[in-house]
């Protein structure tokens, strides 16, 4: 017993143990999330924008009163939105889904592309907005998103 007590002591004054307390136990990410003790709360801090934004997706839609009619979001290539210094990144159509509660969207290659009513169009470096859109326009965003690959 007091050999594992002494292997033990020894074992905690190294510097790979201080590293792994330092990494796993202790980090400020802890702190942080003590301070966010609420479950929408946690959500957002662990992740992120993504959250904030399935969130967002899903306020609009429930304030638009379109709950009757089939929603379906075109989500706009990660690539276009990096060309353009949008600062967004938009996930895969199923983790929107899991995120938003149920919300179908599509990828501008996806064969069902054709039901999307809605889509995201930035609005400068740091903000985007969730709009309707008829089937003329999507064939228009379909052309200037052509060029770009959505993952």
């Amino acid at each position: 017993m007091i050999a594992s007590i002494l292997g033990l002591l020894i074992i905690s004054k190294t510097e790979r143990f201080d590293r792994w307390l330092e990494k796993f136990i202790l980090s400020p990410s802890l702190s942080d999330q003590m301070e966010h003790m609420g479950v929408e709360e946690r959500r957002e801090y662990r992740f992120g924008n993504l959250y904030a934004l399935c969130q967002y997706a899903k306020k609009t839609l429930d304030t638009a009163h379109t709950k009757n009619k089939e929603n379906v979001i075109l989500l706009p290539p990660n690539e276009y939105l990096r060309s353009i210094n949008s600062g967004f990144n938009f996930p895969e159509p199923i983790a929107f889904y899991y995120h938003t509660g149920g919300i179908k969207s599509v990828w501008t290659t996806s064969p069902n592309v054709e039901d999307a009513n809605w889509t995201f169009l930035p609005r400068g470096q740091g903000s985007i907005v969730l709009v309707p859109i008829s089937k003329e326009e999507l064939h228009k965003l379909l052309i200037t998103y052509k060029k770009y690959n959505p993952i």
